[in-house]
């Protein structure tokens, strides 16, 4: 059932920015003096701002404002609502809760003619007011394990028994159990590309049999694989806003991935099995000058030749993240692999593209929007009837577990399934 938003939530609305005075009158006015130094600058906030023509064409492709109707809760109403904050006007913890109902899928910043540069005047925008909006313990709990992976994995087992949704997610992924390799073809005639294969923080703890899977594809594609320690990247730290312990996990992740550029450890690429974190890892590493990153399944598909698959006669469903919508390589290379099985019924959820509400951990403070959000999945998957559920994400993965009996799966494992020497 979607979730109602009471009337006085709208009362910061755009319409009542522009009773006091318009955009126009805002972008004149400075921020307070008391600012502290070290968040984005105001005038920053209104230049981000500024590229927004209030045109609406991202309306209709942002999952809360589809949900609400309220302009406050799309794109164009949290611009008005960042330009009014960087002002310096108090609009109220109202205001400030539209800012922080947003997932941060990226979806509009995908499809805006004007290529506003949305998520960053969010994240800058929400650190400024963050002391509105008080974080959950469990989405604190969460984010400060996550930056420890040796700490989160060790302490997974007890999060499992955990009440709510995050134990129940954690309780229905179920532990891998051991992976057999993929066998391995011998061929003189393929560049040994290095590539580094990034653990990530949940890899540890919840995707063993995941990163099991790609080393043993990618060696059979012909890569020289290195597995680097776990270590989060800071991508969950920056969707909170939590500036500082963002940089502080984006500097020890460049750190790892700089000691694999010394003597003969020299890697030619990055790659990673969660698709969350793609952005986070292609920002951080061209900034630092290091191996670029390359999507896992994009690296397999380049090399599918060498790549053999048995038969299978299961159909099963895709469900391709908001966050990988955007990089038609990775989705055309998806596709491609999946094609190669032979018998194999591939059927895409009609709702591709659509945030199923996980949004890293975000759906833990925000249930009921978060619940509504995953209806329209639910819905199409219950009219596939599919024999398992394949999602490049682990958030996806987890959040879709939560509500299926079928198995919800990376589609690496299904691949290492398949492969055939």
């Amino acid at each position: 059932m979607l979730a109602e938003f009471p009337a006085t939530r709208r009362k910061a609305s755009v319409d009542t920015i522009r009773s006091r005075g318009g955009l126009r009158r805002l972008r004149g006015m400075s921020a307070p003096a008391d600012v502290s130094a070290n968040l984005v600058a105001a005038t920053d906030i209104h230049a981000l701002a500024r590229a927004c023509v209030k045109c609406g064409l991202c309306l209709p492709h942002c999952p809360t404002y589809r949900i609400s109707g309220n302009e406050a809760d799309s794109p164009r109403g949290r611009i008005a609502l960042a330009e009014a904050l960087a002002a310096g006007i108090e609009l109220g913890a109202d205001a400030t809760r539209h800012l922080d109902q947003c997932l941060s899928c990226g979806v509009c910043e995908r499809v805006c003619p004007s290529s506003v540069r949305y998520l960053d005047l969010l994240v800058a925008t929400r650190q400024r007011g963050r002391a509105a909006v008080a974080e959950s313990w469990r989405r604190r709990a969460l984010r400060s394990l996550v930056q420890h992976p040796q700490r989160f994995a060790s302490l997974i087992g007890v999060a499992r028994y955990l009440p709510g949704r995050l134990g129940r997610a954690l309780r229905r992924s179920r532990r891998p159990g051991p992976v057999a390799a993929c066998p391995v073809l011998a061929d003189a005639t393929v560049a040994p590309t290095a590539i580094l294969l990034l653990s990530g923080c949940t890899g540890a703890a919840l995707e063993t049999s995941v990163l099991q899977a790609a080393q043993s594809l990618l060696t059979q594609a012909g890569y020289a694989v290195q597995v680097a320690p776990a270590q989060c990247c800071g991508a969950l730290a920056r969707h909170a806003c939590a500036a500082d312990a963002a940089a502080q996990s984006g500097q020890a992740l460049l750190a790892l991935v700089g000691q694999h550029q010394v003597g003969q450890h020299q890697v030619d690429a990055c790659t990673a099995v969660v698709a969350g974190c793609a952005g986070r890892y292609r920002t951080l590493l061209a900034a630092a000058g290091l191996p670029g990153y390359r999507d896992v399944l994009c690296l397999l598909a380049e090399r599918l030749e060498r790549l053999r698959f048995g038969a299978s006669s299961e159909t099963v469903a895709l469900q391709l993240p908001c966050t990988q919508v955007g990089d038609g390589a990775a989705i055309n290379a998806t596709r491609r692999l999946l094609a190669a099985v032979p018998g194999l019924r591939v059927v895409e959820l009609p709702s591709q593209g659509r945030c199923c509400g996980g949004a890293g951990s975000w759906y833990l403070d925000h249930p009921e929007l978060a619940d509504a959000l995953l209806q329209p999945a639910l819905a199409e998957l219950a009219m596939i009837a599919p024999s398992r559920l394949l999602s490049s994400n682990i958030g996806c993965r987890l959040r879709l577990a939560t509500a299926l009996d079928v198995p919800v799966q990376h589609p690496l494992q299904l691949l290492l399934e398949q492969c055939q020497p």
